[in-house]
């Protein structure tokens, strides 16, 4: 039989993110340095056939991720004909995935 993955659905920064354990994403910057583990609002969970899906967030459920790295991105330029040219570097931080728990799915929190 087909095993299926446990996966969720987080809010980072007012953005929604697929996450899965053991993966690694870049993202928005958020508040924290690397090494840091933090803990993110969960919107939906699944794990095989279960779904849980929150009203906004659902209960007894937890991502936490770690921060690996902050950077910056490659330099964007806007112009238009009647501003200056400006110039920046968007800010990026890569956060790796540690677990996904749910406690109605017989996990415990604890």
């Amino acid at each position: 039989m087909k095993k299926f993955q446990k996966f969720a659905v987080v809010r980072i920064n007012n953005d929604q993110l697929l996450v899965n354990e053991n993966q690694e994403y870049e993202i928005k910057k958020i508040s924290g340095k690397a090494g840091e583990s933090v803990n993110l609002d969960v919107l939906l969970t699944a794990e095989d056939t279960k779904v849980q899906v929150g009203k906004p967030v659902v209960k007894n459920a937890l991502v936490k991720v770690e921060i690996v790295a902050q950077q910056k991105g490659k330099k964007v330029t806007t112009a238009t004909s009647y501003k200056p040219l400006v110039q920046f570097l968007p800010h990026f931080l890569n956060l790796r995935t540690l677990w996904i728990l749910n406690s109605l799915f017989g996990k415990d929190l604890s």
